[in-house]
């Protein structure tokens, strides 16, 4: 009679334990032999799955660990490069300079100051930007690059990149005032006075930092700056954006070359006699520009960086 008992437990547990795999992988699994396990409403995976593991969201994951859910807005679908083709990174600096192009799927930066000045067009909305090259995205180059008798292909290379920067110049160019420098007050290389609209500004430049006049390129930083506003007729566009401590406007400065205005700050960035200042970068609305030209001046050993530079707020601190 024991015997029995025992053998009647063991089919009993047999049963119970059958029933509860039942119940458990009831349903039907994908092509990953994965399912929704209905009871404790989660999504697990059967017969050797590589460990793409359950979601508590119950979004199916493939076995790179990358959501199969489509992103929305101007987002992209798939994983997304933020390499070129070539290997490059994805970068400003390597996109201005024709290094490599953006297409459908890329990430990074690069991709996000696209879609900022995408969105300053109105060719995206405001809140699109997010760094991934989406359809929303794809969709706003071609137009773009239609309505400006470009190449129609959906890729950012450097030529619709300089398009849009400098539409998005002009545009914000359009509302600055014209001003006109005062003579004799450029007395280094990021602070002069200006006359606007019949009053005079004490400007300090935002984004860099000129070395002093006392100070090892400081004459030559601010002669470059005089010469680039004598090409100007000494008339400038003021960008300002804050007031310092001084009671100094920070601000942008645009001096004409050609028939365009061009950001000073850039330019004296780009010809290695100022540094980007980015302690005060929060304050700069062309901090990449800056950042770009100065890793440039850099790499050719232009101006201060053909030696071994001080820089000016270490300077300051010393003498």
């Amino acid at each position: 009679m024991r015997k029995v008992n025992i053998f009647a437990s063991s089919v009993i547990i047999l049963i119970t334990m059958s029933f509860d795999v039942a119940i458990a992988h009831r349903g039907r699994t994908n092509s990953q032999g994965c399912h929704n396990h209905r009871r404790t409403n989660t999504y697990h995976c059967h017969g050797g799955s590589s460990g793409s593991g359950s979601s508590g969201s119950g979004s199916s994951r493939g076995s790179s660990g990358s959501s199969s859910r489509g992103s929305s807005g101007s987002g992209s679908s798939g994983s997304g490069s933020s390499r070129g083709s070539s290997g490059r990174p994805l970068t400003i600096a390597n996109l201005e300079s024709c290094n490599v192009s953006l297409k459908l799927g890329d990430t990074g930066e690069a991709v996000g100051q696209v879609q900022k000045y995408l969105a300053k067009l109105n060719y995206l909305p405001s809140n699109s930007p997010d760094g991934i090259f989406g359809s929303q995205t794809n969709a706003a180059v071609l137009k773009y690059q239609k309505d400006k008798n470009l190449t129609i292909d959906g890729v950012v290379g450097c030529g619709t990149f300089s398009s849009l920067k400098k539409d998005v110049s002009n545009l914000q160019l359009s509302n600055l005032p014209t001003c006109n420098v005062k003579p004799g007050s450029v007395y280094d290389g990021d602070t002069l006075r200006v006359f606007c609209n019949g009053q005079e500004l004490k400007i300090r430049f935002a984004c860099i930092d000129a070395p002093e006049t006392k100070q090892v390129g400081g004459i030559e930083a601010r002669d470059h700056l005089r010469s680039l506003l004598s090409n100007s007729n000494n008339q400038v566009k003021v960008n300002a954006i804050t007031t310092d401590r001084y009671d100094r406007t920070v601000a942008e400065l645009f001096f004409l070359r050609g028939n365009d205005w061009q950001l000073v700050q850039e330019y004296q960035a780009r010809d290695g006699m100022v540094w980007g200042y980015d302690r005060y970068k929060s304050d700069c609305p062309s901090w990449e520009a800056i950042a770009t030209a100065q890793q440039k001046a850099q790499a050719a050993n232009r101006g201060l960086w053909a030696g071994n530079p001080t820089p000016p707020w270490e300077w300051r601190r010393s003498n």
